[in-house]
């Protein structure tokens, strides 16, 4: 994922440097940068529940924005095989737009969460785990497409306008739907779950895309300043703040899990309650960082990874109640154990309790 997202994003800068000149993609990139920040602070609190590994972050990050190169390619050939057929009054160009776009770059993007989920299993830990990495996907997506748009359109300020401050979330919205698919595929007790939830995320992915493209389209036309408003409203902030709602609800949820799966070592001594209803708070787990400090560098250290390796030890059993993974989940449940005990000495040590 790393090498061929590089390799594609570079291309793809190069190909636009070359047709627009260094200095006009250089300032598309700095505004490409704006709307990317807006997009990642929400991904970056969701995601500081339960932190996914940085390097696969960045490599979800490079195959999202090298998947620009597949669109770039394919939209327009498989618009208009669809148009044709579905809506051959169509000209080209919206035909590209409502139907090539969503089906080839929701494919694409989705490809990338699908890898993730299909190889690094372990990491793959239910819906909040699968809307980050689709976040990322995504947010790599507009960035680089928004680079294109900014360098080769005709209004640089409208464009920036409707695309990188009232519509930045677009993309995002549209892959969470695959990424929540697949997660709550890594909950389900069959290991082929995904088979069927993830055309469904697809699906979604592709009518949320489809829609907007085409309500965009439609009313950029004479007179169409209300229609854009109207669609930027209606298919994009209502979207959001429901998607807004539904990932609070999951990161609830997730919270709540832990607190199951934690509990569920309490009567073996391995865990206190008073840890688990640490674990489960972020303000608790802040506090009990903050107390660490007073053990010096080496306890705050040692209190990071006790609370890194709880929460793990929560998904690794979960894991065994979906047996997903088998064996690994129970040699990794040994493994934290061992760290959790470790660590609390080390920090109980340094702070004489």
């Amino acid at each position: 994922m790393v090498i061929a997202g590089s390799i594609a994003v570079l291309a793809l800068i190069a190909v636009y440097a070359y047709g627009n000149g260094v200095p006009g993609v250089a300032m598309s990139l700095v505004l490409g940068l704006v709307p990317l920040a807006i997009v990642m602070a929400p991904v970056v609190w969701v995601d500081r529940w339960e932190p996914e590994p940085r390097l696969l972050l960045v490599a979800a990050f490079l195959w999202g924005g090298g998947a620009v190169m597949v669109a770039v390619l394919f939209d327009p050939l498989v618009g208009r095989a669809i148009g044709s057929v579905v809506a051959p009054g169509l000209d080209a160009l919206l035909q590209t737009m409502i139907f090539g776009a969503p089906v080839v770059e929701e494919f694409c993007k989705g490809l990338g969460v699908l890898l993730i989920f299909l190889v690094r299993r372990r990491q793959f830990n239910g819906p909040v785990d699968g809307i980050v990495y689709a976040s990322v996907i995504a947010a790599a997506f507009a960035f680089v497409e928004n680079i294109t748009y900014f360098s080769t359109g005709q209004d640089l300020a409208v464009t920036f306008v409707v695309r990188g401050l009232l519509s930045p979330f677009v993309h995002l919205m549209c892959t969470a739907c695959i990424g929540v698919a697949l997660g709550l595929a890594s909950r389900h007790r069959s290991t082929l779950a995904w088979l069927w939830t993830l055309p469904l995320g697809f699906l979604g992915a592709i009518l949320l895309h489809g829609g907007w493209n085409g309500a965009a389209m439609f009313a950029g036309g004479p007179g169409g300043l209300g229609g854009l408003a109207a669609a930027v409203v209606f298919l994009n902030w209502v979207p959001l703040v429901i998607w807004a709602i539904i990932v609070v609800w999951l990161r609830n949820k997730e919270r709540r899990l832990i607190g199951e799966r934690l509990s569920e070592y309490v009567p073996s001594g391995h865990l206190v309650l008073q840890e688990v209803a640490m674990l489960t708070s972020m303000q608790g787990r802040r506090q009990a960082r903050v107390w660490a400090t007073r053990g010096g560098p080496q306890a705050l250290a040692a209190m990071k990874s006790f609370q890194k390796a709880a929460v793990n030890l929560a998904y690794a059993r979960q894991d065994l109640y979906t047996g997903h993974t088998g064996i690994r989940a129970r040699q990794d449940e040994m493994a934290l154990l061992e760290t959790i005990w470790r660590t609390r000495a080390q920090f109980t040590t340094a702070l004489g309790v």
